[in-house]
């Protein structure tokens, strides 16, 4: 829940939309895709590490938006997934760079007495959703549906 709640917060302020705590709520009713959604792509990535470490990787990189998506587009199970997986496509060099930095960063934040990892979190979090919408804002093709989607209308 939180993890979404700040997903959305984030998702407001890069879109230039008012951003307050009270937004966090709203993600409430997508509660239970979320979480099965979660649960779906955890197991596509564990699959994945059982094949190997590499095959895990390129899963895990390939449905990291996966609860964004759940979140800005209200798509839920295999579709999320799969449109996570073709927004990702063409971009996993620069995502598997782009975690490696943030992992240093939570490490150090970590370091800081495991405080500084609620600073790094958020700031990592807000990293992913600029990301995200980048990577999305030049349309909906990702999702191959007829009509564009989104949770912020």
């Amino acid at each position: 829940m939180v993890s979404g709640g700040s997903q959305i917060f984030w998702l407001r302020m890069v879109r230039g939309q008012d951003a307050t705590l009270n937004h966090c709520g709203r993600v409430v009713p997508a509660l239970l895709p979320l979480l099965l959604t979660s649960i779906l792509a955890g197991l596509a990535y564990w699959g994945g590490l059982m094949l190997l470490i590499i095959p895990g990787i390129i899963v895990h990189l390939g449905l990291v938006f996966t609860s964004i998506v759940v979140i800005d587009k209200q798509l839920a199970y295999v579709d999320a997934l799969k449109a996570s997986w073709r927004l990702t496509s063409g971009y996993k060099w620069s995502l598997l760079l782009v975690a490696i930095l943030m992992g240093l960063l939570n490490f150090g934040g970590v370091m800081l007495c495991c405080v500084g990892i609620f600073a790094t979190t958020a700031v990592c979090t807000g990293v992913m959703v600029i990301i995200y919408d980048r990577i999305a804002e030049p349309g909906n093709a990702y999702l191959d549906l007829e009509t564009e989607l989104t949770a912020f209308d």
